[in-house]
């Protein structure tokens, strides 16, 4: 067969599969067939229709777009992009729904109408990357990076070193809290003066960290004595414990942006200025 008969053969086969026609490898490929593959050799077309079911599964609605064809002498390449969504379990993956893209190279001997023997070559990693199972090593790198400079962050605070503020805010950070947005690192400082006096001896501690990219989120419990008047609440001596969770965006080692949530009526509750939510049974 010419180079261009071998070329429609292959474009044939993928146009098949497609269409969901596996018969298509009992019709065009060799019964000593050999598939060389990134994880084990495929033998048969048997083996062959076993392994592209085994692929194709998680992804019922995968489709190959063929990119290129490239043919000499018995040689076919074949340069294809498959798209579908992951909507049946992979090993150890339940389904996410989310629709992935794969390339591959595929190369393939043909002889006289018939495939007999196969390289493959194609993005499982990158599968693996888009369902959420593993993450690039930068992008650890750098949300482990992240998450560090967030736990300096309110280490230092909690020292009471608002000096921290100046050096890893941006000039033009946003901190948006339920009151309204902070803007620069002064009116982060201003917030963090403020709440200074009413509590003293506040203390903060990081429950947890959660990163992935540039975002950091960080829960945190805030405990101290109720010692200087608040938004015209009158000094009375007791303990406080508030929740909160921070969500920063951190590029370049600088932090650009945060939203902050805080349980402020647990506050107000704690000193007894407004009635505690009545319990269940009570």
């Amino acid at each position: 067969m010419s180079t261009e008969a071998n070329k429609v053969l292959a474009r044939r086969i993928y146009e098949e599969l497609n269409r969901g026609n596996l018969a298509i490898i009992d019709e065009v490929v060799a019964a000593d067939y050999v598939c060389h593959n990134p994880t084990s050799p495929v033998r048969g077309p048997e083996e062959l229709k076993r392994f592209i079911t085994a692929l194709n599964t998680p992804f019922p609605d995968m489709q190959f777009t063929v990119e290129d064809l490239i043919a000499e002498g018995d040689t076919v390449v074949v340069r294809l992009t498959g798209r579908g969504t992951h909507r049946v379990e992979t090993p150890g993956v339940p389904p996410t729904g989310k629709q992935i893209t794969v390339t591959e190279i595929n190369i393939h001997r043909i002889v006289h109408g018939t495939v007999r023997e196969s390289w493959l070559e194609y993005a499982e990693l990158g599968i693996l990357k888009q369902l959420g199972v593993i993450r690039e090593p930068m992008q650890a790198r750098v949300a482990e990076e992240n998450k560090a400079l967030v736990r300096r962050v309110y280490e230092e605070l909690d020292k009471g070193n608002l000096a921290i503020i100046d050096e890893v805010m941006a000039t033009n950070y946003v901190c948006r809290t339920p009151d309204g947005p902070l803007h620069g690192p002064d009116g982060l400082k201003q917030l963090f003066t403020q709440i200074g006096p009413p509590f003293p001896d506040i203390h903060l501690t990081i429950e947890d960290l959660t990163a992935e990219r540039d975002t950091v989120v960080m829960r945190v419990t805030a405990r101290g004595m109720h010692k200087v008047e608040i938004s015209g609440v009158q000094s009375a001596v007791k303990p406080v414990t508030v929740t909160e969770v921070h969500t920063h965006r951190i590029v370049n080692g600088k932090v650009q942006e945060s939203w902050t949530e805080y349980d402020r009526l647990a506050i107000f509750q704690q000193l007894g200025f407004v009635p505690a939510p009545m319990q269940a049974g009570s």
